[in-house]
């Protein structure tokens, strides 16, 4: 798999506001499959955020980084409660995809591997 950090993250927002499209905060919280595959999702866009560089992340500054790293953390300790993931789901999702497909746009080389670089973070 040779899908950029960038693209991970495109495509778990994605996965993310698929899984909670017609899904309220208290249905989230009822549901142990959308519940657990999306918090699984979360923990994997903040683990990428985590990863990237200091360089990298400074290219996308509108990007919410510190929010990412602490929801990361939240998650790993199991602090957010219901209303804090459904928000994380919905709206920080939606946010962090916005920006991603922005950027994509004015920086498709971001979305490219370098050639020789078989390293990627899955």
């Amino acid at each position: 798999m040779n899908d950029t950090p960038h693209d991970q993250l495109e495509a778990l927002a994605a996965d993310i506001l698929t899984l909670t499209e017609e899904v309220d905060a208290e249905g989230l919280a009822r549901s142990r499959l959308t519940r657990g595959e999306t918090i699984k999702r979360l923990r994997r866009m903040a683990a990428i955020a985590a990863a990237l560089p200091d360089e990298a992340r400074a290219a996308l500054p509108e990007m919410d980084w510190a929010r990412w790293l602490a929801l990361g953390e939240d998650l790993a300790a199991d602090r957010v409660g219901p209303l804090a993931l459904w928000t994380a789901a919905r709206e920080f999702t939606t946010d962090t995809l916005q920006w991603l497909r922005v950027y994509r746009e004015a920086n498709p080389n971001w979305y490219r591997p370098a050639p020789d670089s078989g390293a990627t973070l899955s």
